[in-house]
């Protein structure tokens, strides 16, 4: 038994109400968030070629900040945003965690029946993580300031340290870097050529 499908006329006039429900949903969000969050936020004017999208910066206290961009797919939020965000005073390894957490959410979001706008959630999801950065940084600051504050009892000790092998160089340094900050120490990493591009080994 063959199916019967729309005509092309029909399909056409039902994706093009989809496409105006979306734009329609996109505008009326991005008009509640500049109502909710006001001067930080700036709006990207869609334009052919040049997506909806929208800037907004969120503060864990008057020196740290953080801004989220979103822009936003013509399907939006039948489809999660393009997410980015720039926070130069957070360490590489939280802005990647912040970033997956982020994207986690819109995903899960945008996938339920009929699409959710989500980029409220995700503005007061990405103060809480700003906020907890922060809160770990002024800790490992303060921990390295007392371990250094600490009169030596004896002479100063080392240890080496060797991994066999990275195949991911810069993820581990990184961990590495986090580590030695957090107990108060100093670390050097020494690292031969590599044999061939993307893994260290010896």
């Amino acid at each position: 038994v063959g199916s019967v499908g729309l005509p092309d006329s029909s399909r056409i006039v039902c994706m093009s109400s989809v496409a105006d429900d979306c734009a329609e949903r996109q505008q009326d969000e991005l008009a509640a968030i500049v109502a909710i969050f006001g001067e930080g936020v700036r709006v990207t004017e869609g334009t052919v070629g040049a997506p909806l999208g929208c800037s907004i910066e969120v503060s864990a206290d008057s020196a740290r900040a953080a801004v989220l961009t979103a822009t936003l797919p013509a399907a939006y939020p039948l489809e999660p945003p393009q997410l980015s965000i720039s926070c130069p005073w957070a360490g590489m390894w939280a802005l990647e965690q912040m970033t997956s957490a982020l994207e986690a959410t819109a995903r899960a979001s945008c996938a339920a029946e009929e699409g959710h706008e989500v980029l409220t959630e995700l503005v007061q999801q990405l103060k809480t993580l700003v906020v907890q950065v922060a809160a770990d940084a002024d800790a490992a600051r303060d921990a390295a300031a007392a371990a250094a504050s600490q009169p030596a009892d004896g002479p100063a000790h080392e240890a080496v340290l060797r991994i066999d092998h990275m195949n991911s160089p810069s993820t581990y340094q990184r961990l590495l870097a986090k580590w030695a900050s957090a107990l108060g120490l100093h670390a050097r990493c020494l690292i031969p050529a590599p044999p061939r591009p993307g893994r260290i080994t010896g």
